[in-house]
């Protein structure tokens, strides 16, 4: 494990848990919060068959385990996320839009709208049903949206950030508290998408809506710079709560990728 430490815990505030189960794409773990309409406790997934569509499907957690499948369509490349009422699909390239579904109401989608054509969200953390951060992949605006209105409410610019081509490639994100962590895999396209020394994570402050500066010692904005390259999976916390765990592929081919904290 590659480890930095310094940087993560000067940025890292107050924490809080959130447990996230994957199966098939994309998976959920909804609990029958107070706020919600739905009684029982489920797996929520997303399913593809990788080109056209996708779907999505239940299970229940306790006997009979009962499965639900394709309960309500989705874009080929999801990725599910929920605040214990509703349902948040960010509908990656060629659907570019966020979903919302609403688990109390037979599933069905109650809100739906594009992100930006082409702009290939890759993830969402929400807030609340009308304040979520979607990270967009071909594009330097992140988008601040309302998803139930159906809005776009704001946008960062992450474009200090961007490597040679101009895009940082902003992929997944965790909330901490009152902060999210941005994976940017700064890939240059116009180098057959080799990563570009350093990826970074940038740190976004929820309140204001703006970027932290993660060393405010060096002149400029600075994002978290990272050892390894290329952070392409889920973000997480370790077991003690303590720090991020930022999965990094390296150099496509090439053994370099490990888990920096």
């Amino acid at each position: 494990m590659i480890e930095q430490r310094t940087a993560f815990e000067r940025a890292l505030g107050t924490l809080s848990t959130t447990t996230i189960f994957t199966a098939i794409t994309s998976a959920l773990l909804l609990t029958g919060a107070p706020a919600t309409t739905y009684a029982d406790d489920f797996l929520f997934a997303t399913t593809t068959e990788y080109e056209i569509s996708g779907s999505t499907a239940r299970v229940e957690l306790d006997a009979p385990w009962s499965p639900q499948a394709n309960i309500t369509p989705v874009g080929s490349d999801a990725v599910v996320r929920n605040d214990g009422r509703y349902l948040y699909v960010v509908n990656r390239l060629g659907a570019d839009n966020l979903q919302v579904i609403d688990p109390g109401a037979s599933f069905q989608t109650v809100a739906e709208f594009s992100l930006g054509a082409g702009s290939n969200p890759q993830d969402a953390v929400i807030v609340s049903p009308n304040e979520a951060f979607v990270s967009r992949y071909e594009s330097t605006q992140l988008y601040v949206v309302d998803p139930l209105g159906q809005a776009i409410l704001d946008s960062i610019d992450l474009a200090p950030f961007g490597d040679a081509d101009g895009l940082p490639e902003a992929a997944r994100m965790i909330r901490v508290g009152g902060r999210i962590f941005v994976a940017l895999q700064r890939l240059d396209r116009t180098n057959a998408w080799a990563p570009t020394f350093p990826s970074m994570v940038a740190v976004i402050d929820i309140a204001t809506r703006a970027l932290v500066d993660a060393d405010p010692v060096a002149p400029g904005m600075q994002a978290i710079a990272l050892v390894a390259t290329n952070p392409s999976n889920e973000l997480s916390y370790d077991d003690t709560g303590a720090r991020i765990l930022v999965p990094l592929v390296g150099t496509y081919g090439v053994n370099d990728g490990g888990v920096e904290a």
